[in-house]
């Protein structure tokens, strides 16, 4: 999945630069007090690469996505706490401190993401599926077990 390294002495290893890229992403938890929860998933981590003003471009596949100018990488902790590493640089939440009240919007848009990663399971504390039932009226897409997804 990573592509890993085999060295000469048959230990695998990730790509060391890519580690040291991630480690300058910034940080920030955010912090959820709204009666709806971040869901979880199969496959939790998102990794989105808004465009860059008016370029609308993808910039980097696999692990170079994790890396690219202006990424944010949402990874939903608990019911109530997303982790987001971002870009420094471009990311709108390079303003923000270590820790913020995620908006309900923003809560909406990254389930919705957890949604469309998942391969079979998404998951809630509560068992409160309704947003699940909303999200898949709205993108019928999401019910195929072999639609496309951005592989990681």
């Amino acid at each position: 999945m990573f592509n890993p390294v085999e060295m000469e002495d048959g230990t695998i290893h990730h790509p060391y630069d890519i580690v040291m890229k991630m480690e300058k992403l910034g940080w920030i938890l955010l912090k959820d007090n709204l009666k709806q929860e971040f869901f979880t998933s199969d496959h939790p981590v998102y990794v989105h690469n808004p465009p860059l003003g008016s370029k609308i471009i993808i910039r980097g596949y696999g692990l170079d996505s994790y890396t690219a100018e202006s990424v944010e990488i949402f990874f939903p902790l608990t019911p109530r706490l997303c982790l987001v590493l971002f870009d420094k640089k471009y990311s709108e939440y390079k303003n923000w401190g270590l820790i913020r009240q995620v908006n309900q919007g923003e809560l909406d848009w990254i389930n919705t993401q957890v949604i469309a990663m998942a391969h079979r399971t998404v998951f809630t504390k509560n068992n409160d599926f309704q947003f699940v039932r909303e999200c898949i009226k709205k993108h019928p897409k999401l019910k195929d077990p072999n639609r496309m997804r951005l592989s990681l």
